[in-house]
């Protein structure tokens, strides 16, 4: 794996290994403290939300740790999986997560 970046066959961009914010696109983010919260709302386990965006595990590990951010197509996934389980991210001033309420 000469050239390559730590992590980089895992979903990886980030050559460094310093802690990002998991930009997603446009008005989007995800902190690893949002992906923390959200799974912690939901109850899920890191194999959880692994299966569920789908991902290895240890990317969401590394991610949550603060040690690396995944690729912005791995990191909309992951904020994708949890709106679908009924998560709703705040990104005003402090992100933040909460559960949608019903209409």
């Amino acid at each position: 794996m000469a050239g390559r970046a730590v992590g980089e066959a895992e979903g990886w961009s980030d050559p460094l290994g310093i802690a990002g914010t998991g930009e997603t696109g446009p008005g989007e983010r995800l902190t690893p403290a949002q992906c923390r919260a959200a799974r912690a709302l939901l109850g899920w386990s890191v194999e959880r939300l692994a299966k569920a965006v789908p991902c290895r595990r240890d990317t969401v590990e590394y991610f949550e740790s603060g040690s690396g951010r995944p690729r912005p197509s791995t990191a909309g996934r992951l904020r994708a999986a949890f709106e679908t389980a009924g998560v709703e991210f705040t990104d005003e001033e402090e992100a933040g997560v909460r559960l949608r309420t019903a209409p």
